[in-house]
C-alpha cells in the first residue's frame, strides 16, 4: 500500500473517543491538513491532544488514513514514524509567543534526588524555584534566574518548548534574559590553579601534606574536568537557543 509524507498545520479537526470491536477505547481524529482531511486512530491511553494551528508531519495510506503521526512542539509520535523526522527543522520544536505581561507566580516545587539510605524525604529533596508568566493567549514557565527579572506590564517575546521559556526578550525595555553565561572560564582558571598548586608541591617535595598525593590528582581533575563539561555544555546550549531565537525572529519580521 502507498504512503505519503504530508507536513502541515492543523485548520480544523473533530475528536470523538469511541469502543473498538474488542472492547478497547480509542480515540478517533478528523484532521483537517492542507485543505484534506484524515482520519487518526489512536490508543485512548496515548492521551495527546491536539489544536488548530499545531503543526504536524503525517505519514497516510491512499485512503487518507493516517498510520503514523509526529508533533514536534509537543514532542509526540505514534505510528510508523521511521523517516518522518526528516521533515522536521529545529525551528519546528520550538514556538515564538508575544504580549503583555498579565501576571507573574513564583513558584516553587520539592523535587526527589533520588537517593536511597536511611535518610529522611527531606534530606533526599531539593527545593526547585520557577516563576510561570502569564500573557493574554498564553502562559509559560521560566527558571528563576529568567523569572526575577521579567516585570509585569512589560511586552515581552519568548521562544518556548513544551511551555517552557528559554530566551525571554523584554521589548519595552529592550533586555534579552537567557544570554548565555561563560562560566566555564572559571572553571578552567580553577582546574589550571588546581594542577599549579599540586606542581608546586611536588616540587617542593611536600607530597606527604597529603594522605595520598596521586589520589587527590585524580580526583582533583575529574572533579575540575566535570565541572568544565557541564559548565560549558550549558553554555553551547544556552547559545545555541539564543541564535534559534535572533533566527525565529528575523523569519517572522
Amino acid at each position: 500500500m502507498q504512503h505519503t509524507v504530508i507536513k502541515g498545520f492543523i485548520q480544523d479537526y473533530e475528536r470523538t473517543e469511541k469502543y473498538d470491536d474488542n472492547g478497547f477505547k480509542i480515540i478517533v481524529y478528523l484532521l483537517k491538513i492542507n485543505n484534506e482531511t484524515y482520519t487518526l486512530t489512536m490508543p485512548h491511553k496515548a492521551a495527546i491532544y491536539f489544536d488548530k494551528g499545531l503543526e504536524l508531519v503525517i505519514r497516510v495510506n491512499e485512503n487518507n488514513v493516517v498510520t503514523g503521526v509526529l508533533c514536534p512542539k509537543k514532542s509526540f509520535k505514534w505510528g510508523e514514524t521511521s523517516g518522518l523526522k526528516n521533515e522536521v527543522d529545529e525551528q519546528d520544536y520550538f514556538e515564538l509567543v508575544e504580549g503583555e505581561v498579565i501576571e507573574k507566580r513564583r513558584e516553587s516545587f520539592i523535587v526527589n534526588r533520588n537517593t536511597t539510605g536511611a535518610t529522611t524525604y527531606l534530606d533526599n529533596s531539593r527545593t526547585v524555584i520557577n516563576y510561570t508568566i502569564v500573557l493574554k493567549d498564553k502562559t509559560f514557565r521560566v527558571v528563576d534566574s529568567i523569572g526575577e527579572k521579567i516585570k509585569p506590564a512589560t511586552f515581552v517575546v519568548a521562544l518556548l518548548k513544551e511551555d517552557v521559556g528559554f530566551v525571554v526578550k523584554d521589548v519595552t525595555n529592550n533586555k534579552i534574559y537567557g544570554k548565555p553565561r561563560q562560566d566555564y572560564l572559571i572553571a578552567i582558571l580553577l582546574w589550571v590553579a588546581f594542577n599549579v598548586y599540586m606542581l608546586y608541591m611536588f616540587n617542593t617535595n611536600r607530597q606527604d601534606v597529603f594522605v595520598s598525593f596521586s589520589s587527590v590528582m585524580w580526583i582533583g581533575n575529574i572533579f575540575f574536568g566535570i565541572a568544565f563539561l557541564f559548565s560549558f555544555s550549558g553554555f553551547l546550549s544556552k547559545r545555541k537557543s539564543l541564535k534559534l531565537f535572533k533566527t525565529m525572529i528575523n523569519n517572522k519580521s
